[in-house]
């Protein structure tokens, strides 16, 4: 297969329960403007059989800088981002963490999720402010439109499997993480995040405050279960999470349950409850018009609190006051005022019913200078199955692996195991139904892992 001259959208894939979804809507939307867009794992666009187009990635943190450069400078790439970890974030540790000049001045656009970050960034990098777009994310594109079949499907998967249940999302990949409890410590050096005696001090304190709340909550599921032993519980772990701790922790108990199966969203939607803390599970139960309550075991300490989902959900302070919470919801009687939170959560995430945030962002990068250039797939696909690129690709993932922090090879699979080329098929389908759309736009599998999702009219035939 032949592309004709196109524009060119590279969308890289880190988590995918958190990320295929949305990339592929946006990727639709990027469709309709004339782009090509290949979604694949981070990296994958470093070939040079690969024109040049926007890169678009998941952060702009400073230990990206010599990547950015080669995106920039070796790949012929416009660099654009929308951090998947911009909306829940501490701000006096945001910008030195997730932001730097130097990346900036590389980026030429950053989306934003809201109001709240965008003037935060603009505030701070005030001769750079045009670069910031308060356009929302297309993963709150996805949240809202919860009545999808393939939602439906897998949350109807999931009442099957386990009957009526509560809900545990997890948010602890912090203290309880799958490459060992010092990762984020260690990955903090490594970026060379904290070159102070003070700045250490201060993460060691926060994560012993997250150990703590970790503690609490484990505490919490434990005496839940006991009290509602007619009920199911599912805990669902962070993607960044030790899974074998939360198997073992549900084996132990029997009406708890871990689950890693299909979206975060998909599981709000099966449960009849959602329990967490400090989790986004709590603004997608808000999209998803869903009751969600906030456990708070400890004091807060407001030097390490990311205070949005909390401040999104029912709160409880206290095991006795949870567990009549949850009563109320079996007797109907649970009081879940949504409007409460609508101008907190229009602050924070720029969201309109009559226009998707992948439309808003599909035109900004159309306005982008980008020149079009053609892609024999044929070519692309025997070059991929080179032995030369066979090895290349390993020797990368040997170096992730074993230079970069130390990630286990489960971890990476456990992130991102794989994706089947039904799966964004199926996606497509359910946009073009929901929204009456995207009819001329199909995908074509170009190698492991990496898809083209392109329009008919771009295909020289």
């Amino acid at each position: 297969m032949k592309i004709k001259p196109a524009k060119w959208l590279f969308l890289p894939l880190e988590i995918k329960v958190r990320e295929l979804e949305s990339k592929v809507l946006l990727s639709c939307c990027a469709a309709e403007k004339g782009f090509c867009t290949i979604i694949g794992p981070s990296g994958f666009n470093l070939n040079k059989d690969l024109p040049g187009g926007v890169y678009f990635d998941k952060s702009i943190s400073p230990n990206k800088l010599q990547f950015l450069r080669k995106q920039k400078f070796e790949c012929n790439n416009k660099i654009v981002c929308l951090d998947e970890e911009g909306l829940v974030y501490k701000k006096g540790y945001y910008i030195r963490e997730r932001t730097s000049i130097q990346t900036i001045k590389l980026t030429d656009k950053v989306f934003c999720w809201g109001n709240d970050q965008c003037h935060l960034l603009q505030c701070e990098y005030n001769n750079e402010k045009d670069k910031f777009l308060s356009t929302g994310s297309p993963r709150v594109d996805v949240w809202a439109s919860s009545n999808r079949r393939s939602v439906v499907d897998q949350a109807d998967a999931l009442k099957n499997k386990f009957g009526e249940y509560i809900l545990f999302p997890s948010n602890f990949s912090a203290v309880n993480n799958a490459n060992g409890d010092d990762f984020v410590l260690r990955q903090y050096k490594s970026y060379g995040l904290i070159n102070e005696i003070e700045e250490e001090q201060f993460l060691t304190e926060s994560l012993s405050y997250q150990r703590d709340i970790f503690e609490g909550f484990k505490a919490m599921i434990f005496d839940t279960c006991q009290e509602f032993k007619h009920i199911n519980f599912v805990v669902r772990p962070h993607p960044g999470d030790n899974m074998t701790f939360w198997q073992n922790f549900a084996e132990k108990i029997p009406n708890l349950f871990c689950s890693y199966e299909g979206s975060l969203l998909a599981a709000i939607k099966g449960s009849i409850l959602v329990i967490h803390n400090s989790c986004t599970s709590a603004i997608e139960g808000f999209y998803a018009h869903h009751p969600v309550i906030a456990y708070n075991p400890i004091e807060k300490d407001p030097r390490f609190e990311h205070n949005l989902p909390n401040r999104m959900s029912i709160q409880t302070y206290n095991i006795a006051d949870l567990h009549e919470k949850i009563m109320d919801h079996i007797n109907g009687k649970l009081q879940f005022h949504r409007d409460e939170f609508i101008d907190l959560i229009n602050n924070h995430i720029t969201y309109h019913d009559h226009e998707l945030a992948s439309d808003r962002i599909a035109k900004a990068l159309h306005s982008l200078e980008i020149e079009c250039a053609t892609l024999c797939t044929d070519n692309y696909i025997s070059n991929e199955k080179s032995i030369f690129s066979r090895f290349k690709r390993r020797l990368i993932t040997f170096f992730n692996i074993n230079f970069n922090l130390h990630m286990t090879r489960a971890y990476k699979r456990q992130k991102n195991p794989g994706i089947c080329i039904s799966e964004i098929e199926c996606l497509i389908s359910d946009y073009k139904t929901l929204y009456k759309r995207f009819g001329n736009i199909s995908v074509f599998e170009l190698g492991k892992d990496q898809f083209l999702i392109y329009p008919h009219h771009l295909v020289d035939n």
